[in-house]
């Protein structure tokens, strides 16, 4: 079997996280040989057809303060929120041209809204939301949309906001400009970029060995980081004892890129609702070209989608 040149640290996936994750690594070690294993479509990736929301508090829901496990993710959340501006200036820093054109793309400050429509779920993840920001002292502004215009929103009678907040520190960039800015960063710092998948790990003595492509070459590798969303649970499964890997679900759902019949200013911000029975929030945000993103919905799959699959898609 053919073998690849190896590598200190192995990341697979070449979503945001294997991405950031690589560039992370190269900047705090640069002696280190880093390789990021991921087909260039990403199929099936998330990061492909996400919004690029950086939202903390928009994402609290009933059941945030119920159980330890999400308590953690919302203590995370808190803290990549305070992270973020520090984070965007190295990736700026990192990525040349194609970091300018990431941080153009930010859209400062969300409206959480509360419409006609809203059901009882929405409206009490509307009011845990409103909690949260108190209790953490989180900077917020409740805003009575029936004396406020809220850029970018247009809704129909029967579904127009009565109740909405205004979180000054949560926003939103393009999805694709944080990829190419990674992509550069990665470039910049002599990071190895191989397009296949990874089809197995291999261990030996307790001890990481190396990773076996989809076109039957390996690279040895000391140090792998699986960053493949729900693929990472297959792949370390087999390595590890029972137990040891939680449970990663994917979703499946669609996403859509709406262009308008004419060119029109950017918002200001962005509008969205809180979280929803079974789906994403519904946010529709500008992109830099003028056209509008609508990150996907989304619903549990019952199995894990195999390399080749998509479950998530841009239209």
């Amino acid at each position: 079997m053919p073998t690849r040149p190896s590598a200190d640290v192995v990341v697979v996936g070449n979503g945001v996280l294997g991405l950031s994750v690589a560039v992370a690594v190269a900047r705090r070690a640069p002696a280190l040989r880093v390789a990021v294993i991921g087909p260039p479509e990403r199929p099936g990736a998330a990061s492909a057809a996400a919004g690029a929301m950086f939202n903390c508090f928009g994402e609290v829901t009933q059941y945030t303060a119920r159980h330890p496990a999400a308590e953690a993710k919302f203590a995370i959340g808190r803290q990549a929120l305070d992270m973020w501006p520090q984070w965007l200036d190295m990736l700026t820093a990192a990525a040349g041209p194609e970091g300018d054109a990431l941080r153009a793309s930010r859209v400062e400050g969300t409206f959480v809204v509360l419409g006609g429509r809203s059901g009882r779920v929405a409206t009490r993840n509307f009011k845990a939301i409103r909690a949260a920001l108190a209790e953490h002292d989180e900077p917020h502004e409740y805003v009575d949309p029936t004396d406020v215009e809220i850029d970018g929103l247009s809704p129909d009678l029967a579904a127009r906001p009565f109740h909405a907040l205004y979180l000054p520190r949560e926003g939103a960039v393009d999805a694709r400009r944080v990829l190419s800015a990674l992509e550069a960063a990665c470039r910049r710092h002599n990071i190895t970029m191989a397009p296949h998948t990874v089809s197995r790990l291999s261990t030996g003595r307790g001890k990481m060995q190396g990773v076996h492509l989809s076109d039957g070459s390996r690279i040895d590798t000391g140090t792998a980081v699986l960053a493949a969303g729900s693929q990472s649970a297959a792949l370390a499964a087999p390595e590890l004892p029972p137990g040891a890997m939680p449970p990663l679900l994917h979703g499946t759902g669609l996403a859509l890129v709406v262009e308008p019949p004419r060119p029109r200013p950017a918002t200001s911000s962005v509008p969205r609702t809180g979280p929803r029975r079974a789906a994403c929030t519904r946010c529709p945000f500008p992109r830099a070209d003028s056209s509008t993103s609508v990150p996907p919905t989304s619903s549990p799959a019952p199995r894990s989608p195999g390399p080749s699959s998509a479950p998530a898609r841009a239209c």
